[in-house]
């Protein structure tokens, strides 16, 4: 290590106490970062405790960070021995002042951060000295104001970030000497204006983004002079109108971004001398006519965006000669129609979206000259009526959305043409019937999207020669029949969705041929009856689910055959008893979701040969009685829920076959009285929730077996004050909730033997009073929930002793607001953040 280094810094510390406070850790990118600190004194003995502990060279330490800390300490002197440092950061910080000259002695600094903090105050040479900075980012700092002279000693700077510093005023000439600077952010501020002159002399300047202010107009020669830029980023902000001649000094400009503002119209000149320009954003405004000539110059233009806005006619000649074009987003307009051979030099166009218009009917053409287009969307217009030829220039075309329509047929030659046609979504439109061949020349078919139509039958099989379909959605159709043989040709399609519709019955060889699906839904079907033998022929099959039909039994062997089903749900049925051999075959079933049933009785062996299950779910049935035969075969099952039935009683060897049981859901019951050997043989046991249960009393060592216990839900029942004993002693409990009891009074010791909680949850009681000490111990505890009690008066002291907590929740007492606020203060809590 260099010794006049150590040297340096130890004559600093003199004096500094030998013990070790590990404020300062070194980072492995070369970096030493301190937290909560609170004074010069701390930061420099923790800096040099790191060096010591985790034996930093001095080439290795070349940034100083500083994070969730008081910073009142700041002074031309505050880093020295520091000088070598090349990267400084704060941030979630308080910074009190930075005076001036405090950087001024770190001459190798490259880089300030400073963000997600309150700065009070910035003197106005707070940063002098800095020639050799690059970088400088203060962010997120409420900041209000800039002053001329801010920047005047950082002629190397190359980056400035002052987004989201609620900016209301930068002085004019506060940028005036930073000659070399190339990006600038003001993002995310309030700035209403932008001073005269304020960027004349960034000649270096390559993107600004000055998007999410108020700015209500910009002067003429905003932008004058600065020949370099290339991204001019000014989303959501006030704009109306546009200088004609805002932008004429900026020939090398290739990004313009102008989405989110009020500009009503535009000169047909205003980017006539950026002929450099590739992408154009112009999105949500209030543009109602897009002048002629606009483009006229824009040759590189290869992306165009004027959706959201309110274009109701596009004049023939607008595109004309962008032969470059590859994105045009008009999406959401009150377009009615296309202009004959708009599109006629667009022909590297790839993606057009034409949605949310008003177009009634597709003509010949449309599209005509689009022969790279590949993505066309036309969702939610009025689209009718297709001509068989409107699609025929489009022999490259990939995906097709035409959802939201009011189609009621499609004529087969209008898809013909479409042979690499990889997905098509024709969801919300008035399809009854599928003619027969529409699909038949589209080979290269992935994905079909029929959902929310009228289909009724399937009769013609339109899907016959589609051998490469991998996805088919015909969700919220009226299909009542689906025969025998209809999917032989899919061999391909793993998902296939034929929820909500009216099929009644599940019948032999109905999905042959279907030998790699592996998600299947047939939920809100009225199926009453299962043919077993109908799944034989889906050997694939992982996830399966029926919610809501009219299933009431399951006979012995019925999912046998598939092999690798990974899920099964049969939810909201009309089952009321489970037959031994039920699930057999299931040799990698991981969950098993029986919920919303009528089951009141399940027969031994009903569950055997689940080998891989670790999700149980049986709630909202009708269970009275259970007992460990019941469970035979579940040795492996980590979670199991029995929330909203009818038990009343479990004992000793109720769950003893499923020792790795973690997860025990046991809300909604009548478990008013618990033995004391209930859960003993459940000592894996993680979370165990006995909430709504009508319990009073627990019994003294109920829990003690669970050794791992970190999860009790006791919420929704009638436990009383609490005093030492009322909560059985769980060793290493991390969550309790107790909300919605009958709790009025907490006695001294109620929490003594649960030193590791972390979050106790109290609302919905009667408490009347709180003091520090009936949560005495709980020196971990980071989160109180005491919402809802009746609570009216609390000392703002009363949890100042608990060095983790983060939050309390005080709503719905009758507390006096400035109490509650007062408490809020103090404690750090969950504060928004805004983010870049």
């Amino acid at each position: 290590m260099d010794s006049s280094y150590l040297k340096k810094l130890l004559l600093l510390l003199l004096g500094v106490a030998t013990v070790q406070s590990r404020d300062c850790y070194y980072r492995f990118w070369k970096a030493i970062a301190c937290s909560g600190i609170n004074t010069l004194h701390q930061l420099r003995n923790g800096v040099y405790e790191s060096i010591e502990r985790d034996n930093v060279k001095k080439p290795d330490f070349e940034g100083l960070e500083i994070e969730h800390s008081n910073i009142d300490f700041l002074d031309s002197n505050a880093f020295e021995g520091f000088d070598h440092i090349q990267k400084f950061k704060i941030i979630f910080s308080n910074v009190t002042n930075i005076p001036d000259g405090t950087f001024k002695n770190l001459k190798k600094l490259d880089e300030i951060q400073i963000g997600f903090s309150t700065v009070y105050n910035l003197e106005d040479k707070a940063f002098s000295g800095m020639s050799n900075l690059q970088s400088f980012l203060l962010y997120v700092t409420k900041l209000k104001k800039l002053s001329k002279g801010t920047f005047d000693d950082m002629p190397s700077l190359t980056k400035l970030d002052l987004h989201n510093d609620d900016l209301e005023e930068i002085e004019e000439g506060t940028f005036d000497n930073l000659p070399n600077l190339r990006e600038l952010e003001l993002l995310g501020n309030k700035l209403k204006r932008l001073p005269k002159n304020l960027l004349a002399k960034l000649t270096s300047l390559v993107s600004i983004w000055i998007g999410d202010n108020q700015l209500e107009q910009l002067d003429e020669d905003t932008f004058s002079g600065l020949s370099k830029m290339n991204i001019i980023n000014l989303p959501n902000n006030h704009l109306r109108n546009l200088p004609p001649k805002i932008f004429e000094d900026l020939h090398s400009l290739t990004d313009l971004v102008l989405q989110r503002n009020h500009i009503s119209e535009l000169n047909e000149d205003f980017l006539s001398k950026s002929k450099n320009l590739k992408t154009l954003d112009l999105s949500n405004n209030q543009i109602a006519e897009v002048p002629e000539s606009l483009f006229k110059d824009l040759h590189e233009l290869d992306s165009i965006n004027l959706s959201e806005n309110n274009i109701t006619h596009l004049k023939p000649d607008l595109i004309k000669g962008l032969s470059k074009l590859k994105i045009l987003d008009l999406r959401k307009n009150q377009i009615s129609s296309m202009p004959s051979g708009f599109f006629s030099d667009n022909v590297n166009l790839t993606n057009l979206d034409l949605s949310q218009n008003k177009l009634e009917k597709l003509s010949p053409t449309d599209f005509e000259g689009l022969k790279s287009l590949s993505s066309l969307l036309l969702w939610e217009n009025q689209i009718s009526e297709i001509d068989e030829n409107a699609f025929k220039p489009l022999e490259n075309l990939e995906y097709l959305d035409l959802n939201g329509n009011l189609l009621e047929t499609i004529a087969p030659s209008t898809l013909n043409v479409l042979q690499k046609l990889q997905s098509i979504i024709l969801t919300k439109n008035k399809i009854k019937t599928l003619p027969v061949g529409i699909f038949d020349n589209l080979t290269s078919l992935h994905g079909v999207h029929l959902s929310n139509n009228e289909i009724v039958n399937l009769e013609n099989n339109p899907f016959e020669n589609l051998s490469n379909l991998s996805y088919l959605d015909l969700v919220d159709n009226h299909i009542e029949y689906i025969r025998p043989g209809f999917f032989k040709n899919l061999h391909e399609l793993r998902s296939l969705y034929v929820n909500n519709n009216k099929l009644k019955v599940i019948e032999d060889e109905m999905f042959k041929g279907l030998t790699s699906l592996t998600f299947f839904r047939l939920e809100n079907n009225p199926i009453e009856k299962i043919s077993c033998g109908a799944f034989k022929d889906l050997p694939a099959l992982e996830f399966l689910t029926f919610d809501n039909n009219k299933i009431d039994s399951i006979p012995p062997n019925c999912f046998s055959n598939i092999k690798n089903l990974f899920m099964l749900e049969i939810t909201k049925n009309k089952l009321h008893r489970l037959e031994k051999g039920a699930f057999d075959g299931l040799e990698k079933l991981w969950e098993l979701n029986l919920s919303a049933n009528e089951i009141d009785d399940i027969e031994v062996g009903s569950f055997s040969g689940l080998g891989a299950i670790q999700r149980l779910t049986l709630n909202n049935n009708r269970l009275s009685k259970i007992d460990k035969q019941m469970f035979v075969g579940l040795e492996n099952l980590t979670m199991l829920t029995l929330s909203d039935n009818n038990i009343s009683s479990i004992d000793s060897s109720t769950f003893e076959l499923m020792p790795n049981l973690q997860f025990l859901y046991l809300g909604s019951n009548q478990l008013n009285k618990l033995e004391n050997d209930a859960f003993v043989k459940l000592t894996q046991l993680t979370m165990l929730d006995l909430s709504d249960n009508g319990i009073e009393r627990l019994p003294t060592d109920v829990f003690r077996p669970l050794k791992l216990l970190n999860t009790l839900n006791l919420s929704k029942n009638k436990i009383g004050n609490l005093e030492k004993g009322s909560i059985p002693f769980v060793e290493h409990l991390q969550y309790l909730y107790l909300s919605n009891n009958e709790i009025g009074e907490i006695k001294v010791g109620a929490f003594d033997d649960f030193k590791s909680l972390l979050d106790l949850d109290l609302a919905n009681n009667t408490l009347k009073h709180i003091s520090s000490e009936m949560f005495a111990g709980l020196t971990q505890m980071y989160a109180l929930h005491l919402e809802h009690n009746e609570i009216s008066d609390l000392n703002p002291s009363t949890f100042d002793d608990f060095p983790a907590l983060f939050s309390v929740a005080l709503d719905g007492n009758k507390l006096n607001p400035s109490i509650t606020m007062i408490i809020n203060n103090k404690l750090p809590g969950l504060k928004p953040i805004t983010l870049n």
